[in-house]
């Protein structure tokens, strides 16, 4: 199975990532860094989730090299809280541009080729912020909930095509 995982340097994409190496998977570890030393059998690309030159430099790169994508783990995020009277706009700004817009640039991104292929499986990565929502972390919790939402329409949208949503 090809597959990229954004946010993989660390955390839960490092942990994704290493498990799709141990199975025998060609993987793409991304991440904001500019180097990272990527395990063994795994390539690594630095992509920033907000930029879309990096989306369209990751696809090429994609394409080029293994000629398709089979899994897209959009798993790149912060983590992001206070009060709604405490925490600035541009926080607000940042967490919606990285959790929830990279999540469908890297969508609007790999969609087309997955469907040109007939098959694919995209997972985004929430949390239980969204779906529990705990007070003092509604910027959080909002762009979580969002991801949900998303996975959930996008789920519907892209069945016909054979490409799953989770």
């Amino acid at each position: 199975m090809r597959v990229l995982v954004t946010g993989g340097a660390s955390g839960l994409g490092a942990a994704l990532a290493a498990i799709y190496v141990k199975r025998g998977d060609q993987v793409l570890i991304t991440d904001v860094a500019p180097t990272f030393d990527a395990p063994k059998g795994a390539d690594y690309l630095q992509l920033n989730v907000t930029s879309d030159a990096h989306w369209d430099r990751a696809r090429i790169w994609v394409q080029d090299m293994w000629g398709g994508l089979d899994l897209l783990v959009n798993n790149a995020g912060i983590a992001t809280g206070g009060r709604i009277d405490v925490e600035p706009m541009y926080e607000w700004e940042r967490v919606i541009d990285i959790n929830l817009l990279g999540v469908v640039r890297g969508c609007q991104t790999f969609v087309p080729m997955m469907k040109e292929a007939g098959s694919g499986h995209i997972a985004n990565t929430a949390s239980a912020a969204g779906l529990v929502h705990p007070p003092g972390s509604s910027s959080y919790v909002a762009v979580k909930a969002a991801v949900v939402g998303v996975s959930e329409s996008l789920a519907y949208e892209l069945a016909p095509w054979g490409i799953a949503v989770s």
